[in-house]
Parts: structure tokens; C-alpha cells; sequence
């Protein structure tokens, strides 16, 4: 079981759903969704636990557009295509920092959900 939060589509103040499922039938059985919200690492490699749960579901090849593949920073957000999941797009959150192994510390979580919000509402335009 894995928990995600994945938004609905619904005006501003941007309500959040938490659901608890197996990522694949959740996303490809319910929604549609605005987005699926990833954990990943700076170089989004999708290499175990949710992240690779999500990419899976979504059916996409394992090997991300050249343009993705660069490191990104800590409580970076980054979209991408949903695939055959019931979302609009993939939200990639970087929570670790893969080659320090460096994690998320409160203030780089508060610019996380500002980063996410932030993509949400670029997405809703």
C-alpha cells in the first residue's frame, strides 16, 4: 500500500485528496486526475518504492527524455507525461539528493508545496 496525493480538479483553494491503494490501480481506475504527485531523486531514476510504482503504472519506457534526465535541486518540482495513468501529468518531487544522499529538511518541504502548488496551478491554466 502506498499513500499519494493527487489533486482534483477543482478551482482555487486547491483541494488535495489523500488515498491509500496500490498506485497503479488507483491511477488507472480512478480520477481523472490533475496530477500524480512522485517522490523521486535529483535525477529522477524512478528506482524503487512510489516513484517506480507510479512510472510502471504509467506504462512509459524506462528511460526519461534527455531534457528530464539532468540533476535537478532539492524541493524541485518538475512535470512530465502521464502515460496510461487517469492524470493529466506526472509532478516529480525531488526529495533526496542522490549523490549526497542529502534529504528534505521544514524548509526546503515548505518550497516542496510551493514548488507543487505552483506546477498545479500552471497546470490548471
Amino acid at each position: 500500500m502506498y499513500i499519494h496525493l493527487m489533486a482534483a480538479r477543482r478551482p482555487t483553494p486547491l483541494p488535495f485528496s489523500v488515498q491509500q491503494a496500490d498506485i497503479g490501480d488507483l491511477a488507472r481506475s480512478h480520477g481523472p486526475w490533475l496530477a500524480v504527485v512522485s517522490s523521486d531523486n535529483s535525477y529522477l531514476s524512478h528506482g524503487g518504492g512510489s516513484s517506480l510504482s507510479i512510472w510502471d503504472a504509467a506504462g512509459l519506457p524506462a528511460a526519461l527524455p534527455a531534457a528530464l534526465a539532468v540533476p535537478r535541486p532539492l524541493a524541485s518540482v518538475t512535470g512530465s507525461r502521464a502515460g496510461a495513468l487517469q492524470a493529466s501529468l506526472i509532478l516529480h518531487a525531488v526529495t533526496l539528493e542522490i549523490d549526497s544522499r542529502e534529504r528534505l529538511d521544514l524548509t526546503q518541504c515548505e518550497l516542496l508545496f510551493h514548488n507543487l502548488e505552483h506546477e498545479i496551478r500552471r497546470a490548471l491554466v
